[in-house]
């Protein structure tokens, strides 16, 4: 068993070192770590292993023991598990979701999640922490920057051509900005995608190369499942990945990991169920950390300011929206709530509301000054209304039956 074991990890890796040579990324010390000697760095034994009703084992590790920490830019840290922001933006408000802790107790075993000054971080085997690199290297390459202002194009239009099988029905900011963060209430949905194919819907704040994301996402390759989870996207620098599992953001919560299961999820039609998220990151004006907020204010974690180049002061492009991907010979899977088109209806199609910037003052804003995308008009779709009401404020509705096969 433990040759087959060693096979596997070997033909994998290889696979991995094959995947970086042809997209010609140099891999950075932490991720240029031999599979057997990174594995063990990220799998120090737990204060305990807890699970929940789904079937998955969550490791409770020490705040200090998450692998956020073995980043050479963080070995002076001051940070503990109580972190908070030191400063908030004006005009803060909170929109109706559902009650996260809530849903975060029913979902644990135990009812409660992991210890105090404890996070949780889930259980891999060595195969599917090596499966869960692959599928992040395959998120990254099809994550390009192209300055638009250099290449006289549309940013997105040139990414959609430079990735073929990735597409996008968004809305995007106009100006350069600057921005010190974003937010959006997004209707949450459970699209069925197969093999390697991917469907979310996200918040992304980006400067230059590096960005950091939050949303929904259905990602068999990276979750080894089809269910509707929370994730986190961090690309800084030379490294770049999902949720806990390398030097990204640093999670506080006992209770809420970064790839936690949001059911149950929507369902369209007017007997049909609505359920929302709220996503929310913006700059702490005190200390230049990037705060991550989901639901009605609760503190998920924090990117460290130091973990940055061009993210260090500020953004010059926020983006909300649906995104799916699939190989271009394999017909592309559903975005959002699935319809062949949309009908401008909360009840029928996904949705993100509420989309705002945080300004230069640090003061949160209706988004304004945007402009809507999708590659694939025929197939993807997106209508942004603007600002509705007072409830919804600046909304759009995206989403998409898939299908496609071109590129």
């Amino acid at each position: 068993m433990a040759s087959r074991t060693a096979l596997v990890v070997f033909l994998v890796w290889g696979l991995f070192l094959r995947h970086n040579g042809a997209e010609g990324r140099r891999l950075s010390g932490e991720e240029d770590l031999e599979p057997e000697k990174q594995f063990r760095v990220l799998n120090k034994s737990p204060v305990k292993t807890i699970r929940t009703k789904y079937g998955d084992a969550y490791k409770c590790v020490h705040f200090h023991e998450q692998a956020a920490f073995h980043h050479p830019s963080l070995n002076n840290h001051t940070f503990h598990f109580q972190m908070k922001p030191l400063s908030y933006p004006k005009d803060k408000k909170k929109k109706e979701t559902r009650t996260l802790i809530k849903l975060a107790k029913s979902t644990w075993v135990n009812g409660k999640g992991c210890p105090r000054g404890t996070v949780p971080i889930r259980k891999l085997t060595k195969e599917e922490f090596i499966e869960t690199k692959l599928a992040t290297e395959t998120y990254a390459s099809k994550s390009g920057f192209l300055t638009a202002q250099d290449l006289g194009a549309s940013r997105l239009d040139l990414l959609s051509a430079q990735d073929p099988g990735v597409h996008y029905a968004v809305v995007h900011t106009k100006a350069d900005g600057p921005y010190n963060g974003g937010g959006m209430v997004s209707s949450v949905y459970n699209p069925q995608v197969v093999g390697s194919q991917y469907s979310s819907a996200r918040l992304k704040i980006q400067n230059g190369p590096e960005s950091i994301e939050v949303g929904w996402m259905v990602n068999p390759s990276l979750n080894k499942d089809n269910r509707t989870r929370l994730y986190v996207y961090t690309n800084a620098g030379e490294s770049h990945c999902f949720n806990a599992h390398c030097p990204g953001i640093i999670t506080v919560r006992p209770d809420i990991p970064l790839d936690f299961i949001l059911e149950p999820t929507s369902t369209r039609g007017s007997s049909g169920k609505r359920y929302v998220e709220q996503f929310f990151i913006y700059k702490d004006a005190a200390n230049g950390n990037w705060f991550l907020e989901i639901g009605n204010g609760f503190v998920i974690g924090f990117w460290p300011q130091t973990r940055f180049t061009t993210l260090a002061n500020s953004a010059n492009y926020v983006e909300w929206g649906g995104v799916v991907s699939s190989p271009p010979d394999v017909p592309s899977p559903p975005m959002g709530s699935g319809n062949s088109r949309l009908f401008a209806d909360t009840a029928q199609d996904a949705f993100c509301s509420a989309i705002t910037v945080v300004n230069k003052d640090h003061q949160i804003v209706d988004a304004s000054d945007t402009q809507k995308f999708t590659d694939i008009g025929d197939v993807y779709h997106v209508k942004d209304i603007g600002f509705y009401n007072n409830h919804f404020r600046h909304i759009f509705f995206f989403g998409g039956l898939g299908g496609y096969t071109g590129n």
